[in-house]
């Protein structure tokens, strides 16, 4: 379609998103946010975990993948995000850099998450942040 080799394009992604995600370190330390929603959503690589070939079960980087994502629920701001599985693990390294990135304890929002993931996992107990379930 544009003529570029897939390499050539593969590499640029890479390189955006070392760029974001530097960017992202550097600048969206402690925002003043009211109120955090946090959530994860499913998608999958390759193919989806019933299709995956036998051979490729297991592997990383196919079949069932979680973004797990926090917004400021006023601005739309995302200060933290993360890819991986749908466990307690990913949940409790999320909500850790979630919290590395929002402001002291005294000036931090509530968060609204999930009733399922995020509360399940155990992982908000440790923040020190107060949780607001949705849904």
């Amino acid at each position: 379609m544009t003529g570029a080799s897939i390499h050539t394009v593969l590499k640029l992604l890479v390189d955006i998103g070392t760029v974001c995600r530097d960017y992202q370190d550097a600048h969206l330390s402690e925002p003043t946010c009211r109120l955090i929603q946090c959530d994860e959503t499913w998608s999958f690589c390759y193919a989806k975990d019933r299709n995956l070939p036998a051979e490729m079960r297991g592997k990383p980087g196919v079949g069932s993948i979680w973004t797990w994502v926090a917004i400021d629920a006023d601005t739309k701001l995302v200060p933290c995000w993360r890819l991986g599985a749908r466990d307690a693990g990913e949940a409790y390294e999320f909500m850790l850099d979630l919290e590395s990135r929002l402001a002291p304890r005294y000036n931090s929002p509530p968060m609204a998450t999930a009733p399922i993931s995020l509360r399940s996992a155990g992982a908000l107990g440790s923040t020190g942040h107060r949780l607001c379930p949705t849904g």
